[in-house]
């Protein structure tokens, strides 16, 4: 299959993908976000706290453990805490898997947060794990993860000010090694005719990650318009413009996003849709999205391709909903038009709530997508979740979880993939 053919065959996938879940949102606010435990969990969730006991199998290869996870996780007004105690035994042995915990870092898993507020509130902090971390409309930091490998986490840190006039987000991916840094500042205009609410952001970007071979830098700036608001519906139109260098080096281009978005939040809390629409024009060696939920694990090949990649013009679409409070369903499409890099997808979904007792959640995410037999592949540029389960009382949940995932293993680039399935018995109260 020649790239061509395979890159419009990928396009009418995704065009259909999403067409069908904007079918299914359509007969049931804010927009909607899947929430899948760890990988899913959104920044800030606001909650009473919960605590949950799994005993279970764990398969990583060919090697089983029984398997032990304790995770509390609690609110008191405005700080929430979430901790976890994940115990591996040999399965012949009944040995603690060592391995997980042979060094003074491994204990900082038993940690997954700490924060004050929620995202979105005027003041927002988080120290831990960092899920879908997203800069403004996502040009250059784009659902950023910063645990891909729960074995060995990170704790990385947020901390947003919003003072409505002013304001910024901020992250850092690990507090205990030189990485990933980034701020995005924001101004809000005047409330002048025409131009009400006009917002300009600027966005800086660094990893200083020791196996780049150089600092990678990203320089940016957005626009935003509002068009329409109301207690349903919002819509605006922005404008992105971001630049990648190498430190004192190499110019990788710069790219621009024209786009719309609306945020539909029905009546009654029936249903909600959100959508993103998305012309992108990137120069030769830039491409959008660099800081990808994948960047820790390919920041390696991704830069050693990028000053490869040809002038391209491309589009990102998403649409994310949620029917009844019962189906939340998100995903996004990124085409790179003839990028070597290939396209990239995500998608979210929670059916939990849509049959009593049963539980049905997957979250998957795939890069370097070069034609439609792509989208779905398991391999090192793909990371999926899925639980299957039945929850016979609101305190105990039957389930089986497989994960694509990855380990780190000291190596360059120091990520490989690793397949886990845990059948597991989940215990577990929430207030």
């Amino acid at each position: 299959m020649n790239v061509e053919t395979g890159m419009k065959k990928v396009t009418t996938g995704a065009v259909v993908t999403l067409a069908l879940a904007f079918m299914i949102m359509l007969p049931a606010g804010g927009t909607a976000r899947a929430q899948f435990s760890e990988f899913q969990l959104p920044p800030g969730q606001d909650s009473g706290g919960s605590l949950k006991f799994s005993p279970g199998m764990t398969w990583i290869g060919d090697q089983a453990y029984f398997s032990f996870n304790l995770e509390p996780e609690l609110a008191f007004g405005k700080i929430g805490v979430g901790l976890r105690i994940p115990l591996l035994f040999d399965a012949e042995t009944f040995e603690l898997r060592k391995v997980d915990w042979d060094s003074s870092r491994d204990f900082t898993r038993l940690f997954r947060y700490v924060r004050y507020g929620v995202k979105r509130d005027p003041f927002y902090a988080r120290v831990g794990e960092l899920s879908n971390t997203l800069f403004g409309h996502g040009f250059s930091v784009y659902y950023y993860n910063n645990n891909l490998d729960l074995q060995n986490p990170t704790l990385g840190a947020q901390l947003d000010i919003d003072l409505k006039k002013v304001g910024f987000e901020s992250m850092i991916s690990d507090l205990g090694n030189a990485g990933l840094y980034g701020v995005r500042g924001r101004l809000l205009g005047k409330e002048i005719p025409v131009l009400s609410n006009f917002a300009v952001g600027l966005t800086m970007i660094t990893d200083q990650n020791a196996m780049l071979t150089e600092p990678v830098n990203i320089f940016g700036f957005d626009l935003e318009q509002p068009l329409l608001h109301n207690d349903m519906f919002d819509l605006y139109l922005y404008f992105d413009w971001s630049s990648i260098k190498s430190w004192d080096s190499q110019d990788h281009g710069n790219g621009t996003a024209l786009g719309i978005a609306t945020d539909i939040r029905g009546i009654a809390g029936l249903f909600a849709i959100g959508a993103k629409f998305e012309k992108r024009n990137l120069s030769e060696g830039f491409t959008a999205g660099l800081i990808g939920p994948l960047w820790d694990v390919n920041k390696i090949s991704i830069m050693a391709d990028l000053p490869l990649q040809p002038k391209t013009d491309g589009w990102y679409g998403e649409l994310t909903g949620t029917v009844l409070g019962r189906i939340s369903l998100s995903g996004m499409y990124f085409d790179t038009g003839e990028s070597t890099m290939g396209d990239q997808f995500i998608l979210h979904a929670d059916a939990t709530k849509l049959l009593p007792g049963i539980v049905l959640q997957a979250y998957h995410v795939k890069q370097n997508i070069q034609d439609g037999g792509d989208l779905f592949k398991l391999d090192e540029d793909a990371l999926t979740i899925a639980d299957v389960g039945w929850s016979p009382n609101k305190f105990m949940t039957v389930m089986m979880r497989y994960e694509w995932s990855y380990i780190w293993d000291g190596s360059i680039p120091g990520f490989r993939s690793q397949k886990r399935i845990s059948p597991r018995v989940q215990f577990g109260v929430s207030w």
